[in-house]
């Protein structure tokens, strides 16, 4: 796992500068000069950190997607074109912070969001939680319940992500476990013959998920270049139990 704050990267224009055409144009069609802005880093970033896995410039990375899997058409996941490495990655970021995520020989999916985005999910909770999971919530102290949603927010769509699902699917029609979020927290998800991780991930400022398959043994976070690094570490997988 890799993460950065969107000021701590190269300033737009030398940022947009490693982008190919698509993303150019999906970076052009965003509504304001910010939104722009934070997606051209967050691209830009996400091919420095696939370059160096690569032994390629940002620039040379051949980014290509999986076909849709509800409608066929190759606007699916996110994958490496060309000669296959066996290294998959995933892109989340919300507000300044990016994360991008690699597995080598599996799949990953990230989820990262802002505190402040619980406030609004409550009123549209039926449209991501079953009716078990807004059972479970309802369960918890007045105080873990907004924190609860937010993460298992996180949790579904980063493992929707990690499917190749995305939000093709709707989160309401699969269920996971519930439970307050706790930073390095594995949650696990049978899904036919895969039985997925899903690890919560703590940030200063933000609350995320990552999703992987196969399991792994060890989850580093680290900080790309200068600034901030309060969100650096190591999480040991442990043991699976039942949950």
């Amino acid at each position: 796992m890799h993460w950065r704050r969107v000021g701590d990267g190269a300033p737009p224009a030398a940022a947009a500068a490693v982008l190919d055409e698509a993303e150019r144009a999906r970076a052009g069609a965003l509504a304001t000069p910010a939104l722009r802005d934070r997606f051209v880093a967050a691209h830009a970033f996400l091919r420095g950190v696939l370059g160096r896995a690569l032994g390629v410039t940002p620039a040379e990375v051949a980014l290509g997607a999986r076909p849709c899997t509800v409608c066929g058409e190759p606007h699916g996941k996110p994958v490496l074109a060309g000669p296959g490495s066996g290294l998959a990655f995933n892109l989340a970021h919300a507000g300044d912070l990016v994360l991008v995520a690699l597995a080598l020989d599996g799949e990953v999916g990230v989820d990262v969001e802002e505190p402040a985005a619980a406030e609004g999910l409550e009123t549209i909770a039926g449209d991501y939680l079953t009716a078990g999971e807004r059972a479970a919530i309802a369960t918890l102290a007045a105080a873990d319940r907004a924190p609860a949603r937010i993460a298992h927010w996180t949790r579904k769509e980063a493992w929707l992500k990690a499917r190749g699902d995305g939000l093709n699917r709707s989160p309401a029609t699969v269920e996971l476990p519930i439970g307050v979020i706790d930073d390095g927290r594995e949650r696990t998800v049978a899904d036919g013959d895969r039985r997925w991780s899903v690890i919560d991930l703590v940030a200063p400022g933000a609350i995320g998920a990552v999703a992987a398959w196969p399991r792994p043994t060890v989850v580093r976070i680290v900080a790309a270049g200068p600034g901030d690094r309060s969100g650096d570490r190591t999480v040991k997988m442990q043991p699976w139990t039942s949950n």
